[in-house]
């Protein structure tokens, strides 16, 4: 039973690992389709644009940090010190893999955006919170449930969705940050 799950989990890496490379390589054949779906949810985001701005704080660099210090304190207390480091490590490693990838596509964000920093793929918080939301869960709990689990899948996708809804990532970005954290939690 253990050797068929590292094996559909090795399954799911690989094909993760492709679908992103895919994002990359069709980058530019993929424009017309950011900009369709950027401009839809535009049109419906405004009306609930503070909503998407709550939800989206539930995967930034002012939430994730705090998140995976308390969960590792946690951890700690409750003698899991192995899982604590590997969630510590994961969540900064993921962070650090995202944003060198943003620095070598260095691709821009959508128009409307004023930021700093323009990179945009893949989105951080499509990325770092499943991460770290995954981990932790795994790691505190006992017993794990698929209805948990859908839970929390459902809570990141409702923070990446966030970010195209407040037109700051395209829908690419978002997909991309997605995969890639898959790919983390797989490996």
């Amino acid at each position: 039973m253990v050797n068929v799950r590292k094996k559909a989990l090795l399954g799911i890496l690989i094909i993760c690992l492709a679908l992103f490379i895919t994002l990359i390589a069709q980058h530019d054949k993929l424009k017309p389709l950011d900009a369709a779906v950027n401009n839809a949810v535009v049109l419906f985001g405004t009306e609930y644009y503070f909503w998407f701005q709550v939800i989206s704080f539930f995967g930034s660099i002012y939430f994730i940090p705090a998140l995976v210090v308390i969960v590792c304190i946690v951890l700690w207390l409750r003698k899991k010190k192995h899982e604590a480091l590997w969630l510590a490590a994961a969540a900064v490693t993921s962070h650090v893999v995202v944003n060198s990838i943003k620095a070598l596509t260095n691709w821009s964000r959508p128009s409307e955006v004023n930021y700093l920093i323009e990179q945009t793929f893949p989105s951080g918080h499509a990325s770092t919170p499943f991460v770290v939301y995954m981990l932790a869960y795994l790691f505190l709990v006992k017993q794990h449930k698929k209805w948990h689990v859908a839970c929390i899948v459902l809570l990141v996708a409702l923070i990446a969705s966030s970010r195209v809804f407040l037109n700051k990532h395209w829908l690419t970005d978002v997909l991309g940050g997605l995969l890639l954290a898959i790919v983390w939690i797989s490996g």
